[in-house]
């Protein structure tokens, strides 16, 4: 893992450049991972500027020795870091850099081997951060597979997806010594969400095929009572993959990423049938792609160890959003970009 000294002496070229010592430095850098003081105490400690880290003369030396990399941060910064931490400051200021500086910090980080891209390095600093102070308190590092803690906007640590089998029922995840609580579903407004949706498009060129007229989406309701009933499934099963996945990532750490190894996974087990070339008709190949999504296992990623936490309608569900991230293009040509 790269210094902290590495990390403080990049990050100073795009954030408190204007910081003329270490000890200036040092203060600005560290408050920015600290919650406002909320408690009697906590105001006390700052009206006698003893809340925030590196606000004394007496930590000059520290902060200059932390910047040169000749010693880690000071135990009582560190615990009183942990026992603050808020790392939305930091995120917010980071956000707030113009586009190049965030590509020019990112291939500074990059440099010294740290993967990060324009889009997450707030938190990859962060997280960089949030392990320099866990060091120095003596924390042991969790064996995650690599996933970096990451907290919530008020300090609390977001658990990563579990590598081992545990139970999901109720919204919650029992993993034998504690209980995850799942974020709320999605409140989907029908009629505003669908608009926009190319897998409703997709739909649409499915049916228009199957009855042999133009078939738009306002008049859905002429369509025969089975495809009515087909139709209403189908938005069924994709509003079931995207509650699933906004759960799923704003409940782990590490969620978006085995959500992607999920679908990854599942469209290794459809893109044979989905590219077969024996189907009639887009229907016939979209409900033969259903079929083998629906009795797939796709066991690559970490959610597979959730027992009861998606089945048969999300895994279908998942087919819908490939159509709308592009993945899938059309049910009747799946060669030809018609959506």
């Amino acid at each position: 893992m790269i210094r902290i000294s590495t990390l403080l002496t990049i990050l100073r070229k795009y954030v408190g450049a204007d910081r003329r010592n270490a000890l200036d430095y040092c203060a600005y850098i560290f408050s920015l991972f600290m919650k406002e003081p909320e408690t009697d105490e906590d105001i006390r400690l700052d009206e006698t500027e003893r809340y925030y880290p590196f606000t004394s003369e007496k930590q000059k030396s520290a902060a200059q020795k932390l910047l040169n990399g000749t010693r880690g941060i000071p135990d009582d910064v560190a615990r009183m870091i942990s026992a603050h931490f808020d790392k939305s400051n930091f995120l917010t200021t980071i956000e707030a850099l113009p586009y190049d500086a965030k590509m020019n910090l990112c291939q500074d980080l990059l440099n010294e081997n740290v993967d990060c891209n324009d889009s997450n390095v707030s938190e990859v600093c962060a997280e960089l951060f949030n392990s320099y102070i866990k060091e120095a308190l003596g924390e042991p590092q969790p064996n995650n597979f690599g996933v970096v803690e990451k907290r919530s906007e008020v300090g609390e640590i977001i658990p990563p997806v579990p590598i081992h089998p545990v139970r999901y029922s109720n919204g919650k995840v029992y993993t034998g010594d504690s209980v995850i609580e799942l974020s709320p579903y999605l409140q989907l407004i029908q009629g505003v969400t669908d608009d926009n949706l190319a897998f409703i498009d997709a739909l649409m060129e499915v049916y228009s095929e199957k009855e042999n007229r133009k078939v738009e989406k306002s008049d859905v309701s002429a369509l025969s009572s089975v495809l009515k009933n087909h139709y209403s499934n189908q938005k069924k099963a994709y509003f079931s993959a995207a509650n699933l996945e906004h759960r799923v990532r704003e409940s782990f750490s590490d969620g978006d990423v085995q959500f992607g190894i999920l679908k990854e996974d599942t469209f290794d087990c459809i893109e044979m049938v989905y590219f077969d070339d024996c189907y009639s008709n887009g229907y016939e190949r979209l409900q033969a792609v259903l079929k083998q999504a629906a009795n797939a296992t796709p066991t690559k990623s970490a959610l597979y160890n959730i027992s009861g936490l998606y089945g048969a309608l999300e895994k279908k569900g998942l087919c819908h959003i490939f159509v709308n991230e592009r993945t899938i293009k059309s049910w009747v040509n799946p060669y030809e970009e018609n959506i």
